[in-house]
């Protein structure tokens, strides 16, 4: 009777090591992918308030900076600190597709905001 109770606890212990085994992996890269995923949100958030600063601060340099040049290189500067506060590498390519992304939201956003007002007043 002893034997039986000591082979079904090693079972039962077999049995949890292997779920332990199996999801505690799983549940590591899923904590990670979900950690990694709010970091990107909040990347892409920083990028936009970024772009819109630089467009705040230096909305006089269209006129100076019909390239965008200026404002660029303001909201890189931006977003480089910003990902470096949270441990977040970005490369040259990177940051440059999240101020485009940026500059493009921020415009439709803009031009959203134009159309709405001019249809409140027409």
């Amino acid at each position: 009777m002893n034997f039986k109770i000591e082979l079904a606890t090693l079972l039962i212990r077999v049995v949890c090591l292997g779920i332990v085994g199996f999801a505690l992996p799983a549940l590591r890269k899923w904590i990670s992918t979900k950690i990694e995923n709010e970091k990107l949100v909040q990347v892409q958030a920083w990028a936009r308030q970024a772009v819109r600063a630089a467009e705040q601060l230096h909305n006089k340099a269209k006129k100076d900076d019909p390239t965008g040049e200026i404002r660029r290189k303001f909201a890189r500067e931006l977003i480089i600190v910003a990902c470096k506060r949270i441990g977040v590498a970005l490369t040259e390519e990177d940051i440059r597709i999240l101020i485009e992304a940026a500059v493009h939201e921020v415009n439709a956003a803009d031009t959203w905001l134009i159309a709405e007002e001019e249809e409140k007043e027409g």
